[in-house]
Formats: C-alpha cells, sequence, structure tokens
C-alpha cells in the first residue's frame, strides 16, 4: 500500500506542476481538520506521547486515500476501479469458499529482512463440522478472518452496484457468511435492511436475508454458544472501556494506550483478550481519545452525511448507493468490532469516502472531469 501511494502521491505532482490540478472544497475540511487537530492533542497528553502520536500519524496519513481520489480519479477512473473491486471481491470469494470448505487456508505473508512475498499455511480456523467434514473460517488472502470479514462487507456491495448479477451476489453474501465475522455478518445485513427492507419490492429479500443471518447465528452447530461466549467478553472489555473513559472523558487516555492500561488496570477484574482495542470502535474513541474528539468525529460524518449521504440518478447512482450501503455496515458492524485497526480496512474506507465525494460532485459540476 505504501508503493501504491508513492505512486498516486507522484501522480498529483506532476499534475499540480502541470498546472492540472484545481481546488476543490468539499466543505469536509474544517471538521476534519478539527477532529485530526483534537486527536493529535490527545496523543500529545497521553503518558507515552511518541507512541501515541506515531500510532496517530500511521492511521492519519490514510486520508490522503480519499483525496487521491478526488483529485486524481475522473468518471471513468472511478467506474474502473468499481469495476476491479468488484471483479476482485468475486475472485476472492471463490478463493474463499474453497478455502473454507475443501481446507486450502493460506495467506500471502511479507517474509523480513528480505521482503519476499511467501504463501504460509497458518493455524486451521474451523467453525464447526457438518457431518464430520470441516468448515473453517474464510478469511481469503489476508489470514484472518476479522480483517477479511471487514473488506469483503464493503466490497461486496460494490458486487452487486457493478454486476447487479444475482449469482455475483450471492456468491460473495455466501463469503460473508463463511468468513464468520460476527460483526460482519451483522453489518451486512443491517445495510441491507435498513437500505431495503422497507421498500415493497425489496422489502421480502430483505427480510429473507434476515431470516438467513438468525439462522445461521443460532441453528449453526456450536454457533450458539460461540456467539453468546463472544458477547460475554465484549461486555466486560467494553467495561473496562467506559471505566477507561470515566476517569479521563475530556481527551481520553490517549491514541494506543487501551492495551498498556487494560493489562496493567483492569485484565483481573475485567478479563478478555488482550487486543489493542475494546471491540467497539465508538468505545474505542471515547476511552482513548475522548469527548471532544468523540464529537469532532461525529461532527465530520453528519457534514458528511448532509453534504453527500444522498443517491442522485444518474451514472453514479449504483456506485453511489453501493457507498452508503458500505458505510452503514460498516457503522453497524462497528458497534462490535474495531475494524479500522487493519491498515487494508482503513485504506478502503477512506477510498469509499472520496468515491462518494467524487461522484456527487462530479454530478453537481461535470466540468471537473475536463
Amino acid at each position: 500500500m505504501n508503493a501504491v501511494f508513492i505512486f498516486l502521491f507522484a501522480a498529483f505532482v506532476i499534475r499540480f506542476l502541470q498546472g492540472e490540478i484545481q481546488f476543490i472544497k468539499t466543505g469536509l475540511e474544517i471538521p476534519l481538520l478539527l477532529f485530526m487537530g483534537l486527536y493529535f492533542l490527545s496523543a500529545f497528553l497521553s503518558p507515552e506521547p511518541q507512541r501515541s502520536i506515531s500510532y496517530t500519524i500511521r492511521n492519519f496519513w490514510h486520508i490522503l486515500y480519499m483525496y487521491a481520489v478526488i483529485y486524481l480519479f475522473t468518471g471513468d477512473d472511478i467506474k474502473r476501479f468499481v469495476k476491479i473491486m468488484a471483479w476482485s471481491a468475486v475472485a476472492v470469494s471463490i478463493y474463499s469458499v474453497f478455502q473454507s470448505l475443501l481446507g486450502l487456508h493460506t495467506e500471502i505473508n511479507l517474509r523480513l529482512p528480505d521482503k519476499t512475498y511467501m504463501m504460509v499455511r497458518p493455524r486451521d480456523r474451523i467453525a464447526f463440522e457438518l457431518g464430520g467434514w470441516p468448515v473453517r473460517m474464510g478469511t481469503g488472502i489476508t489470514g484472518h478472518h476479522l480483517t477479511y470479514g471487514g473488506q469483503i462487507l464493503m466490497m461486496g456491495f460494490f458486487v452487486w452496484s457493478a454486476f447487479k448479477k444475482k449469482w455475483a451476489f450471492a456468491l460473495t453474501t455466501v463469503s460473508v457468511f463463511l468468513s464468520f465475522a460476527y460483526s460482519a455478518w451483522l453489518g451486512f445485513v443491517g445495510a441491507i435492511f435498513i437500505y431495503f427492507g422497507f421498500r415493497k419490492k425489496t422489502a421480502p429479500y430483505a427480510l429473507a436475508l434476515v431470516l438467513v443471518f438468525f439462522s445461521l447465528l443460532f441453528l449453526v452447530p456450536g454457533n450458539k454458544d460461540k456467539v453468546i461466549r463472544k458477547f460475554d467478553d465484549r461486555v466486560r472489555i467494553w467495561k473496562a472501556a467506559a471505566v477507561m473513559y470515566s476517569e479521563k472523558p475530556v481527551l481520553g487516555i490517549g491514541p494506543n494506550q487501551f492495551k498498556r492500561n487494560y493489562k496493567e488496570n483492569f485484565l483481573d477484574k475485567y478479563p478478555g483478550d488482550l487486543v489493542g482495542h475494546s471491540h467497539s470502535v465508538y468505545l474505542d474513541l471515547l476511552a482513548e481519545v475522548g469527548t471532544l474528539t468523540f464529537l469532532a468525529f461525529f461532527l465530520f460524518i453528519g457534514v458528511f452525511i448532509k453534504k453527500y449521504g444522498r443517491t442522485h440518478p444518474g451514472e453514479f447512482h449504483g456506485i453511489q448507493t453501493a457507498c452508503n450501503l458500505a458505510f452503514i455496515g460498516i457503522a453497524i458492524a462497528g458497534i462490535f468490532q474495531n475494524y479500522h485497526t487493519a491498515a487494508e480496512n482503513s485504506v478502503l474506507i477512506w477510498i469509499l469516502f472520496g468515491i462518494a465525494v467524487k461522484t456527487r460532485l462530479l454530478q453537481a459540476n461535470p466540468s471537473l472531469d475536463d
């Protein structure tokens, strides 16, 4: 991804020097700068400022992908990109289905220090056994079902947008469920129900998907107990996050300080996984960067929804719908999982923001495509 960013940055510089770049006012600059400023302030005031600042920089540079789309992509570029995303999602879904059902459980790893790519076989993640046949968690090529769950959750809607083929969307839906990332399940089904569940033509399909969701959640062998156990684990970690927030409600304990704080002060009282977050993007924001930054984040989201949240008839209608579905899905899934901690998901989220903004700007001012 660093190589991709360097390429995009070089393209931006070349076009700027050639006089082809014009400033585009999106209306998101002030709320975004406010959010970033408060986030950095929390990092400066944290117990380990160097660690918090480094973490903040690593996360915030992904925002530049949004501006790369806004400034460098034409309408045709966006259409091609969406097609590529859709075909990628279909290809990875096919791989994931075989991986889950036949045990082709591999991932691509970057091997250091010689920086060579290699295929490795990680530990099997068996979800359940069906008549003695093991069904594994689909992980795509990421090696982790949660990271893959977040990606396929967002990309799945672009399959629908680009193809509108029942087989392609059905395949991606199967891939989402085979990831056994329950928060991705909830986000996927929730987004479709919110968007299509209250329309006469599409309501039966949305309700059928909800029925499939609950059937898989409670009828798959061992799933019910696993879901209850995971939810109990979440609740314990959420309680710890709530206490952290109550102790420093204004600017929080500092970015990337959750794991250290949890391990030192809360692990015995609220036992759970020693991960670097609270398994909730919203509690993470409150605990680590406090109320002010949390409100600034939702100010940014509110301005974005007001200016770019509507779909408009025309050539980009399907793409805008896909973006909205992806945003709703990741917002719902974010209640139970913090997907943006994976760089792959963070970059994809900001690219979606860029696509949503640029398509609406092009509809309002087609000359931006010249």
